[in-house]
């Protein structure tokens, strides 16, 4: 260092050591910015000066933990100055000593280089602690997709190493109608069983959120002090996200997730995300202040990245792998859906489109599988068709795939789909699938050969295809058609795996954090 009564250059190094969990460097005589660039990634750090613009040496504090990103082992970072838009090297004195330290399981060794250069040397030398990630829905209770894969979601999540929370904005008595995930921490931020009597509770029918004043109370302060380093929001369009944003800390990871059909489908009629409707005028102003978007279904990627500034990844649900021998298509006589019991699942298009074929199909069946409001409306309309006995609605059922290998062809009449659960799990088990719509999920699941859609989406466009398909298997697939469909869907949706999606999350959070941190400085 420089001798006492020595001149000082501007930009000077003056001393760089490890404080505590920061890392803090100070320059002599300089007000610019201090850029610090990894050689493993393509992060930047650009950091202002902490100290009083009035004083004249330049203090820059860094988290030691923010230095290193999560993925990397090992890095080295040179430091520059940025003064008028130029960059330089901060050179370091001859006799330049740096204090190195340790914080968060890293090691830091500051060091001048041949050219006289300062960088700095870091390695991790404990197993990092895995990011705290919470993943929230609005209540526990729900029987709805969203709930479910919402629960999925913080499966596997927990599966790929973090530590994981499922959160309800609203808690009930009423039992949870699916078995939480093993391992995931469940909380909740307030509950039917703390409020007055006569107050009023936390309702969400989208775009509309209403709550008690004390409940939005809780909701913000638990944002406020939310201890996470990662929060997934899913498409709950309402107020809450200009809630929950304004009150979490800059530092936390923000994702929104889009799990809307008619959204899906909308953005890939556009090419952008549509904004007429309040919901998604919401949703689309929310994308523009999460820091990042996930999407269920690839094809409409595109569309939603014209639509924001964030970054929008693709990791597409996980589906349950069929057995390694798959379904005999042609040897039973019996057709499958499932779904919840919604006008917008077009199970009575799909009774009408039966009625239509079952004449010159009379060994025929139909099971569907489900519950919901139209349960009522759909047995009346199975008596006026006169198809009891021969049309069924089952209920829920916790073994799908064997009743999908228990027949001959699985059919969605969704008006709606973001992805299609359902039908990517009929072609994993082998199984012809039919849609009546080209939503966004039938278009990406069955297209390329691998399914089979209806070509106006009406009742009678349904009972044709419908009608060739039976004809097809009632003759054992003499062409090899529909065979050919069932390979291809089969290969194509082994990307979908447990272990694969679990992969991508593991992979893009880790990304994402990182990127995030870097942010900070910039």
């Amino acid at each position: 260092m420089k001798a006492d009564g020595d001149a000082l250059t501007p930009g000077q190094l003056l001393d760089a050591r490890c404080e505590g969990d920061r890392f803090v460097i100070r320059l002599a005589s300089y007000n610019g910015a201090l850029i610090a660039k990894p050689r493993t990634s393509a992060a930047v750090l650009r950091i202002d000066p902490s100290s009083d613009p009035s004083v004249a040496d330049a203090t820059f504090s860094m988290s030691v933990e923010h230095l290193l990103p999560r993925s990397v082992a090992h890095t080295t970072i040179d430091l520059y100055r940025e003064e008028r838009g130029r960059e330089s090297r901060i050179s370091a004195p001859q006799d330049f000593q740096g204090k190195p330290g340790s914080s968060h399981g890293i090691a830091v060794f500051p060091y001048t280089t041949a050219k006289g250069n300062l960088s700095l040397s870091l390695v991790r030398t404990l197993r990092r602690r895995p990011l705290r990630v919470v993943v929230l829905v609005h209540q526990l209770n729900f029987s709805g997709g969203k709930t479910t894969m919402m629960f999925k979601l913080a499966s596997m999540l927990q599966a790929a190493g973090f530590d994981v929370t499922l959160t309800a904005f609203w808690l009930t008595s009423t039992p949870m109608v699916y078995q939480p995930p093993e391992d995931v921490t469940l909380g909740y931020i307030d509950s039917q069983m703390l409020q007055e009597p006569d107050e009023e509770p936390l309702r969400m029918v989208m775009p509309q959120f209403s709550a008690s004043e004390r409940t939005q109370g809780r909701i913000k302060t638990y944002f406020a002090e939310i201890d996470a380093d990662v929060v997934y929001l899913p498409d709950y369009d309402s107020a809450l996200y200009d809630i929950v944003l304004d009150a979490m800390p800059p530092q936390v990871l923000s994702i929104i997730g889009d799990h809307n059909g008619g959204r899906y489908g909308a953005a890939l009629a556009l090419g952008s995300v549509p904004a007429k409707s309040e919901r998604n005028r919401l949703f689309r102003a929310a994308t523009q202040r999460f820091d990042a978007v996930h999407i269920i279904n690839p094809i409409v990627q595109g569309a939603y990245e014209a639509s924001t500034r964030r970054s929008v990844f693709c990791i597409p649900n996980s589906v349950a792998m069929g057995p390694s021998v798959g379904a005999d298509f042609t040897k039973h006589r019996r057709i499958i859906a499932a779904g919840r019991l919604t006008p917008s699942k077009g199970f009575v298009d799909l009774i009408g489109a039966f009625a239509r074929v079952r004449t010159t199909h009379p060994e025929w069946t139909l099971d569907i599988f489900g519950q919901g409001e139209m349960s009522e409306q759909l047995q009346a309309l199975i008596r006026e068709l006169e198809l009891e006995g021969v049309v069924t609605i089952k209920g829920p059922t916790g073994s799908l795939l064997d009743e999908m290998l228990a027949s001959s062809l699985h059919v969605s009449a969704s008006s709606f789909e973001s992805f299609g659960l359902t039908m990517a799990e009929a072609m994993t088990v082998g199984l012809p699938v039919l849609a009546q719509h080209r939503t966004a999920g039938a278009a990406y699941l069955l297209g390329e050969g691998r399914g089979f859609i209806a070509e106006s989406g009406t009742e009678e466009s349904l009972a044709a295809r419908m009608d060739e398909l039976l004809r097809e298997i009632e003759l054992r697939d003499p062409a090899g058609m529909i065979q050919q469909n069932v390979s291809a869907a089969s290969h194509f949706v082994g990307q979908f795996s447990t272990e694969s999606v679990i992969r991508s999350w593991k992979t893009e959070i880790h990304r994402l954090y990182d990127r995030k941190i870097a942010s900070l400085y910039g």
